[in-house]
């Protein structure tokens, strides 16, 4: 059996139907034993904690049942995501041996040591939650990566006209969405700078691989020379800005300031400096640092080799 994209099939075999369960809250008391008893119905009714209970079997069974009783085809997927396990347990070090789709005495073993790494009872066999935190560690070990474009920063006086392009970086502090990139367009004529950003929000959850989003904000010119080009934006409820392109030097700032108040109080009032930088370095540490994440949850002996093997 082979799989040419593991991580992919995880996400569509097993993905929506862990998270497809509905959270409503109800039969909160039912005990573990009583799991393979309720109906998909019934179990749909559980508190979301409580699904992280129940065993990925009893789960399937049930899925199983479900589609028997409606006359659907009975999906059996348990060699599919035995064989998905054993990669996951695999890419984390737990597992040694090729996927085969078979329950074994290693593979319970396995399930077991990377029970005691997340601190859960070593049953060898994974809860709904487990198999949740399994994914999420594979996730952040190979997360989608995105380059981003460096910075470039152009001046067309004769036209009036300022280009630059590249990621916002505070000097000090952590910015929000560090996949970023935008795209700065000053026109001396109409005392417009427009900013485009594009940022990716990835977060470290199994059923969410980030989100796109889009802010186009105009700035107004309020100094133009022959060597830098100087705008504020004044919009924002909680921050104000004063941005600053040096073509000469082929440099750009931004000075954000925090307006205080209630409202605001998530803000820092404090002056930060931002800096438009090469967007590449700023991925490839964003994503070294995920990597680094990942790694708690490897098997440490595993963990140990590798970073032997990367400093020989």
């Amino acid at each position: 059996m082979q799989f040419s994209s593991p991580t992919k099939f995880l996400r569509l075999i097993l993905i929506p139907l862990i998270f497809g369960l509905p959270l409503l809250l109800s039969n909160a008391g039912v005990s573990a034993k009583d799991y393979r008893k309720l109906t998909m119905e019934q179990m749909n009714k559980l508190s979301k904690e409580e699904q992280k209970l129940v065993p990925i079997d009893v789960f399937f069974d049930l899925l199983g049942k479900e589609d028997l009783s409606k006359g659907r085809k009975n999906s059996n997927t348990k060699p599919v995501r035995t064989a998905l396990l054993e990669f996951g347990l695999r890419r984390l070090g737990y597992y040694n041996s090729a996927p085969t789709g078979q329950d074994s005495d290693e593979l319970s073993g396995a399930i077991k040591n990377f029970q005691k790494i997340i601190k859960s009872k070593p049953t060898g066999t994974l809860l709904m939650g487990e198999l949740e935190t399994l994914f999420n560690a594979m996730n952040m070990l190979e997360p989608p990566q995105i380059s981003l474009p460096n910075k470039m920063i152009i001046s067309i006086q004769e036209h009036g006209i300022i280009s630059a392009e590249g990621t916002w970086k505070f000097q000090n502090g952590d910015q929000a969405f560090p996949l970023q990139t935008s795209k700065i367009t000053c026109v001396k004529q109409t005392r417009n700078c427009q900013i485009v950003t594009a940022n990716v929000s990835i977060l470290n959850n199994s059923d969410d691989n980030g989100h796109l989003n889009i802010d186009v904000t105009d700035w107004a010119i309020t100094r133009w020379t022959d060597t830098e080009v100087v705008a504020e934006n004044d919009n924002p409820v909680c921050v104000s800005y004063t941005m600053t392109i040096n073509f000469q030097k082929k440099e750009a700032f931004q000075f954000r300031r925090g307006k205080g108040g209630e409202q605001c109080k998530d803000f820092a009032e404090k002056p930060q400096i931002l800096v438009l930088v090469d967007g590449f370095n700023v991925s490839w540490d964003y994503y070294k640092q995920r990597r680094i994440e990942g790694r708690k949850f490897m098997n440490p002996e595993y963990s140990n080799a590798l970073k032997q093997s990367s400093s020989d």
